[in-house]
C-alpha cells in the first residue's frame, strides 16, 4: 500500500529510522489482506477497505500524473546545493547538536504571510465546493476551511534553507557580528540525515499568487480523486471515521504547505523549508524544547535528536560572513570543526563587501 512504500528508508545505507519502523510493523499486519487492483485489501476475504487518505496524503508512484503533481507542487530536487544561512552561536549549536533547529511557525517573523496563506487556501477550497458534485466531500471541503481559518494553540516547526550562495539578502540580518553560512554537501555512509520521508522532505518557498494557487488546488484535487476511488472501491460503503480521516489529513497536507508561502519582496531569499508538524514530535529524543527569544519562550526540536540517528552532518563547506573580523572568525572556525572531526569542511570567506 502506498503508506507502506513511502520513503522510510534514508539515504543509500537504507536505514530504517524509528518513526517508520511503526509503519513497517503496521504493514507487516496489513500483509495479511493482500492489495487488490484498485488499492484496496479484503478484510476476512469478503469486504473491501480502501485508505484513499493515506494515499492522497504524500506524492507516491501510484499518483496520477506523478511528474506533474511533483512540478505543480514544488518539491526541491536533491540536486540544488543547499545553504543555512545562521549566527556564530547557532552555528556553533548546529555542530554540537548535531542538527538543524526546526521553531514553531507561530512566532517567526512572518506570521502575517501565514494568516494570508490561509485566507488564499480559503478562497480556493470555496471554488472547490461551489463545483464538488459529492455532498460528502464538500462536507469535508467545509469542515478543512473553517479548521484552516480558525486561529490555533499550535504551529508547525520550521527550519528555514536557501539555495542562494553568498546572498546579500541573507547576510544583511547579521551585521558586524558576522554571520555563517553552511552548505550541506552529500551524506556518506555514517553520517547524520538531514532530509528523508515522510516529514523531513524539504520543499521550496512559494512566492506568486499564482504557483500559491496551483498548489493548494492540486493538493484537494488529490484527495477528491481518491475520495471517489475508495467510494468505487467499497461500493459506497464507507467506514463510519472514513470523512473524519479524510478531513485531518487534508489539513495537515495543506497546512503544512501554507507554512511555505512568503511575499514576493522576499523571494531573493531563495529560501527552502523543512516543515515537522507537531503529530511527529514524540519522534525526538527529549520530545519538544523551548529557548529564549525576544517574542517569548519559542518551541523547536533539533533534527539531530531524531531517535536511532547519529553521526557527523553532511558539511561541505561553512562561508564565514561579511564582517570586519572576518579572517579571525575564520581561524575560530576552522580550529571549532577539527575539534569536532570535520576535518574535510572547507571553511571559505565571502566576497560581499562589508558595509559598517
Amino acid at each position: 500500500m502506498a503508506w507502506r512504500q513511502a520513503a522510510t528508508r534514508c539515504g543509500s545505507t537504507g536505514v530504517v529510522l524509528p518513526f517508520a519502523k511503526q509503519r513497517l510493523k503496521i504493514g507487516a499486519y496489513m500483509n495479511q489482506f493482500p492489495e487488490q487492483d484498485d488499492g484496496s485489501v479484503l478484510i476476512n476475504g469478503q469486504k473491501k477497505y480502501r485508505t484513499g487518505f493515506l494515499k492522497a496524503s504524500w506524492i507516491t508512484p501510484e499518483t496520477r500524473n506523478v511528474k506533474f503533481a511533483i512540478r505543480r507542487e514544488n518539491f526541491l530536487s536533491s540536486r540544488n546545493n543547499l545553504y543555512h544561512y545562521t549566527s556564530i552561536g547557532g552555528f556553533k549549536g548546529i555542530v554540537d547538536s548535531g542538527g538543524f533547529w526546526a521553531s514553531d511557525n507561530r512566532f517567526l517573523n512572518d506570521s502575517e504571510e501565514m494568516q494570508h496563506g490561509a485566507e488564499l487556501t480559503a478562497e480556493i477550497i470555496d471554488y472547490k465546493i461551489r463545483r464538488s458534485k459529492r455532498s460528502e466531500f464538500r462536507s469535508i471541503l467545509e469542515r478543512t476551511r473553517e479548521e484552516i481559518l480558525a486561529p490555533r494553540n499550535y504551529g508547525n516547526l520550521v527550519a528555514c534553507f536557501s539555495t542562494a550562495r553568498d546572498s546579500l539578502e541573507q547576510w544583511r540580518g547579521y551585521g558586524a557580528a558576522g554571520g555563517v553560512c553552511i552548505k550541506l554537501g552529500e551524506r556518506a555512509e555514517g553520517m547524520r540525515h538531514v532530509f528523508f520521508g515522510p516529514h523531513h522532505m524539504l520543499h521550496k518557498v512559494f512566492y506568486q499568487k499564482r504557483d500559491k494557487q496551483v498548489l493548494i488546488l492540486s493538493i484537494i484535487r488529490r484527495y477528491e480523486e481518491q475520495y471517489e476511488l475508495d467510494l468505487i472501491s467499497m461500493e459506497n460503503e464507507l467506514h463510519y471515521n472514513h470523512d473524519k480521516n479524510y478531513f485531518e489529513h487534508m489539513v495537515m497536507s495543506l497546512s503544512s504547505k501554507i507554512v511555505g508561502f512568503k511575499n514576493p519582496a522576499f523571494k531573493q531569499e531563495f529560501e527552502s523549508r523543512l516543515v515537522i508538524p507537531y503529530s511527529f514530535v514524540k519522534d525526538y529524543d527529549g520530545g519538544l524544547k523551548f529557548r529564549v527569544t525576544q517574542f517569548g519562550l519559542i518551541p523547536y526540536v533539533c533534527t539531530g535528536d531524531i531517535k536511532g540517528d547519529e553521526g557527523l552532518l553532511p558539511l561541505e563547506e561553512v562561508m564565514i560572513g561579511p564582517s570586519p573580523h572576518q579572517t579571525l572568525i575564520a581561524e575560530s572556525v576552522s580550529t571549532f570543526l577539527r575539534h569536532k572531526g570535520y576535518s574535510n569542511t572547507i571553511v571559505s570567506l565571502s566576497r560581499v563587501p562589508y558595509r559598517a
